[in-house]
């Protein structure tokens, strides 16, 4: 997003008209038409961005949670309660699985991004739009709930919680959250089959 920014706020005048009308024939759209895409772009782009950021700062809590687990199987008596060993398998798989999922996405978002720009045009970037705000509610919905989870629990934690309080919250809360979560993610990966991704797409574009 900043390159393309760069292009032009630059303060040679001349170079930055160039490279807009460069734009707009790349787009096959009218030069004033230009500024509205760059607009467009940016309200895909932020929200991206952001949800990337908000992964970045789920997982070392993600990954602190998981070796957190291991002190209740460690625990002789709670070792043995097949409700919470049950919940905290489901909830580790969960985490794994949907982490890796939304990592893969952005993954993706962030290969197309650098090649689709030599093929785009006003058409082909209307159905990258579409795709990408589709798939973003679902993700966004994703990265929120697992945030609000994993800080309920670091609550618990800084609050003093005793083993046993921390392992009711993992039975209750965390466990019903994660069983939402999962069925999101669902959900997504349903939107997705039906959906092109970012790689069949840019195939498509330089066919």
């Amino acid at each position: 997003m900043d390159q393309l920014i760069n292009q032009f706020t630059t303060p040679d005048k001349k170079a930055a008209l160039k490279n807009l009308k460069m734009m707009a024939d790349k787009l096959q759209i009218q030069l004033q038409e230009v500024p509205r895409f760059l607009e467009e772009y940016a309200d895909i782009y932020l929200p991206i961005a952001y949800g990337r950021d908000c992964l970045n700062a789920l997982i070392p809590k993600i990954v602190d949670f998981g070796d957190a687990m291991e002190e209740f199987r460690n625990n002789y008596e709670l070792s043995k309660d097949k409700h919470l060993m049950r919940s905290i398998y489901f909830i580790n798989d969960t985490l794994t699985d949907v982490t890796t999922s939304v990592v893969s996405r952005f993954e993706s978002f962030d290969r197309a991004s650098e090649s689709r720009w030599d093929n785009i045009t006003a058409e082909s970037f209307a159905k990258v739009k579409n795709m990408v705000r589709n798939h973003h509610v679902l993700v966004g919905t994703i990265l929120c709930s697992l945030t609000v989870k994993i800080n309920g629990w670091n609550d618990v934690v800084e609050t003093h919680g005793g083993l046993l309080r921390r392992a009711d919250f993992v039975r209750s809360d965390m466990m019903q959250g994660m069983e939402k979560i999962s069925k999101l993610e669902e959900t997504v990966k349903l939107e997705q089959r039906k959906s092109p991704t970012w790689e069949s797409f840019t195939a498509k574009l330089a066919s």
